[in-house]
């Protein structure tokens, strides 16, 4: 059943069917409906494929990053908790230091009996550490 006729130059189209072209002698299928909407799918298919591998890999580059980030916390965790132990060593020795005491308690304002107290009218700001007698 003949539907319509074009004429080109020297090439005619002929369209019998909604499928069907003839070109000269040659017969020319059209794709089916199902075909067409396979190939959509397959691409919508393809897209989802291609987009879970980019969330996947942002993902895994997100938990390699993040263990380094841990590695690195852990490592300086262990040297705060060095230095911890370095005070509180430091700090136990200090308590029966008697020089450390002594140098404390006049930090505090205490004096030894028999001393006088002299009030400077002019403060220095200087800061002073104990010295440990040679």
């Amino acid at each position: 059943m003949l539907l319509w006729s074009y004429k080109l130059s020297h090439t005619t189209i002929f369209m019998l069917r909604s499928s069907e072209v003839i070109r000269g002698s040659k017969k020319f299928q059209l794709p089916s409906r199902e075909t067409v909407l396979y190939g959509i799918l397959t691409l919508v298919i393809a897209l989802g494929l291609l987009q879970i591998s980019a969330l996947l890999g942002l993902t895994l580059f997100r938990q390699i990053e993040m263990n380094a980030n841990i590695n690195s916390e852990k490592v300086r965790v262990v040297k705060l908790q060095s230095e911890v132990n370095g005070f509180k060593t430091r700090f136990n020795e200090a308590k029966t230091d008697p020089v450390y005491l002594e140098f404390a308690a006049r930090n505090l304002g205490f004096i030894k009996k028999g001393e006088q107290v002299v009030i400077p009218t002019n403060k220095p700001n200087l800061i002073l550490t104990p010295q440990k007698p040679k």
